[in-house]
């Protein structure tokens, strides 16, 4: 906590990958800690995902964040972009079923689940060739803008609802 200031490089947390928001959260680090901490650089094109509680949540680090590093909750891969689409890896980690049964079946914890770099490294991937990994990026980002659009369809009928309901009974 002592190497924390209000302005410089930033440390990533869980919430930043679970809500894909990089500009959330107020911890910053001195130049020097940065220096000391590279190993935990994030870089663009970096798939970040979450380690502890909610687990097995993806994101591709954006070339639009700041510099920072990632904190103890998170795993970083690094991929071979001539081999495998970071978006593609990131989805496929987080969303697929198969991914998640994976993860659910290796991870470990009581009150808390947990994963580590071994359970990562042990997942099972299929790879398809570039062109057909990004036709799966384009499929995948449209039915996510359809479900954020029906979630934020859903979120305003409950605030209607809810006015409707408190008309009423006034």
């Amino acid at each position: 906590k002592k190497d924390r200031v209000e302005e410089g490089p930033k440390v990533y947390v869980q919430e930043n990958i679970i809500y894909r928001d990089y500009s959330m959260g107020t911890e910053y680090l001195t130049e020097e800690k940065f220096e000391e901490l590279k190993s935990a650089a994030l870089e663009p094109g970096d798939v970040v995902i979450t380690r502890a509680g909610t687990v097995g949540r993806t994101d591709v680090f954006p070339e639009t964040a700041r510099k920072g590093i990632m904190d103890s909750s998170l795993i970083r891969l690094k991929v071979n972009q001539q081999r495998v689409r970071p978006e593609y890896l990131a989805a496929y980690i987080s969303d697929s079923p198969i991914s998640q049964f994976q993860i659910e079946s290796m991870s470990h914890g009581g009150t808390r689940t947990n994963i580590n770099n071994q359970i990562i490294k042990s997942l099972k991937i299929p790879l398809p060739p570039l062109d057909e990994q990004d036709r799966i990026i384009e499929i995948h980002n449209v039915a996510q803008k359809k479900v954020e659009q029906e979630r934020e369809t859903k979120q305003r009928l409950r605030e209607l609802r809810q006015g409707l309901m408190q008309d009423l009974l006034t």
